[in-house]
């Protein structure tokens, strides 16, 4: 094991080759058929393609996947939105309502009455209280 600052010494055979002047020379592993080279076997081949092959089918599976994942994605964002303007005008109505129902009350409009009973829209008038009447009447008393 060489340390930290020490040099490597080479002698000249070394380099040049064997001490008859001839190059060094390195052969390639012999496998079991004889050949020097080890190219893939016919299975192997094809094993590597079917891989290649799944690989390249689930990666097509995955964008599809992913495609329909984003419409889907954007089609339930847009119920969504629906069922939230839905409640909104659910509350807007409501309101509408009750305003329509306080006014017919109050002026005695037949017809507005008439138009709510229409609709499936009853409504009662509750007798004020003495503490409302009275609140009434001092109010319309200091105008």
């Amino acid at each position: 094991m060489q340390r930290h600052g020490e040099s490597i010494q080479l002698r000249q055979e070394d380099l040049s080759g064997a001490a008859d002047g001839r190059p060094h020379t390195v052969e390639a592993p012999k496998y079991e058929d004889g050949s020097s080279d080890r190219q893939p076997g016919r299975w192997q081949f094809w094993l590597l393609n079917l891989i290649a092959l799944f690989t390249l089918v689930t990666v097509v599976m995955v964008i599809i996947f992913s495609l329909f994942n984003q419409q889907m994605r954007a089609e339930v964002s847009q119920r969504q939105r629906i069922i939230n303007e839905g409640i909104r005008f659910s509350r807007l109505n409501s309101q509408l309502i009750q305003t329509l129902a306080e006014t017919s009350a109050r002026t005695g409009d037949a017809a507005l009455s008439e138009l709510l009973a229409s609709q499936g829209i009853g409504f009662s008038i509750k007798p004020a209280s003495s503490n409302e009447t009275s609140a009434i009447n001092s109010g319309q008393g200091k105008q």
